[in-house]
């Protein structure tokens, strides 16, 4: 079922057995684009990591339900052969969710707990509207809220996944000024 609605340009997950439809905005779409840029700028220093998008993604012991973040990072040392048919085997080892209109703070904040439970190490919920990024890592029980500008000062954890040097300006998503490179 899942196969059939990608093939029709849909994006569905499946948690606790209902079939949920995400519907995305222009906006939404944009924040990927460019969190996934920035990420890929990253990769070609650091070619250790595999960037994904809307792909579908299995936890071994997760039970039926099948999660899709909006990005999906996974380090090549934990990464499987790439996928051709069906979901990814397990989660990734890092999840950005981007909030929409269309989905709840709540619900994705389900989602972080639920990737983090099977094996993610890292979950970033981007909140476009409030120009925030609640971080969660593995092992720790409160979320690490930070606004974008201040995320390159922030030291990444042993052995997880960080983008250090690019930071996305999220105004310029909405159209007011031409995204900067605050690269060192």
């Amino acid at each position: 079922m899942l196969e059939r609605a990608g093939e029709q340009g849909r994006l569905i997950e499946l948690i606790d057995g209902e079939v949920i439809e995400k519907v995305v905005t222009e906006l939404h779409g944009i924040i990927v684009l460019l969190l996934g840029y920035h990420l890929l700028k990253y990769r070609e220093d650091k070619p250790d990591i595999r960037v994904s998008t809307e792909v579908h993604h299995r936890a071994p012991d997760g039970g039926p339900n099948v999660y899709q973040p909006d990005i999906a990072v996974t380090l090549l040392t934990n990464a499987l052969p790439v996928q051709d048919r069906g979901a990814v085997p397990r989660m990734p080892d890092l999840a950005i969710e981007v909030w929409s209109p269309t989905n709840s703070l709540v619900s994705l904040r389900k989602k972080a707990e639920y990737y983090l439970a099977h094996g993610t190490q890292m979950v970033w919920i981007v909140n476009p509207k409030k120009r925030l990024i609640d971080v969660y890592r593995a092992g720790r029980r409160r979320r690490d809220p930070h606004r974008h500008r201040h995320a390159r000062r922030r030291r990444p954890a042993a052995g997880v996944l960080a983008v250090r040097r690019r930071v996305i300006r999220l105004r310029a998503v909405a159209g007011t000024s031409a995204p900067r490179d605050r690269s060192p």
